[in-house]
């Protein structure tokens, strides 16, 4: 789940602490991931919004994150924000 909350982060080209994450933001996003990405994420099967709404709301408390997966949240959010990953933009 923590791959596609950097996808998301990517997609969206937000930082980790953006105001924007919201549980529309997410709901729209969710419908726009294809069944192959979930596969290429690790899913055997699309989850459900509610799961992925529940975990984006835990990963985006990052006091509650290893050091290593706060800094790569960071780096993946500033890095989209900045325009540095275009190809991965929706």
């Amino acid at each position: 789940m923590f791959k596609a909350y950097l996808l998301l982060l990517a997609n969206e080209g937000l930082t980790p602490q953006s105001d924007a994450l919201d549980s529309k933001l997410i709901k729209d996003w969710h419908a726009r991931v294809t069944s192959r990405v979930w596969h290429l994420l690790g899913f055997d099967g699309e989850p459900s919004l509610l799961t992925v709404q529940l975990a984006f709301s835990l990963l985006s408390e990052h006091g509650r994150l290893a050091p290593e997966m706060r800094a790569l949240a960071w780096a993946v959010g500033d890095f989209a924000a900045c325009g540095f990953m275009p190809g991965l933009r929706a």
